[in-house]
């Protein structure tokens, strides 16, 4: 979310980065955010940040065994 939001990153963003990657790899290649279309490059990112920001982790590792969420 650091990098979404333009801050600075740190290591801590390394290992949620690996995280969003277990959802990826557990979703069969996409996540909510993937293949948004916009006009402007600002206004999907926008939205990409919304989306990042509204989805839980329930949902994004719905039928994950716990220690995803948990890691995230």
């Amino acid at each position: 979310m650091n990098a979404t939001n333009e801050f600075e990153t740190s290591r801590r963003d390394d290992l949620e980065g690996l995280g969003y990657m277990f959802a990826y790899l557990h979703r069969g290649g996409s996540l909510p955010w993937m293949g948004i279309q916009a006009k402007k490059k600002a206004e999907r990112k926008e939205i990409a940040r919304k989306l990042k920001q509204d989805t839980s982790f329930d949902d994004l590792f719905e039928g994950a065994p716990d220690c995803f969420i948990k890691y995230m």
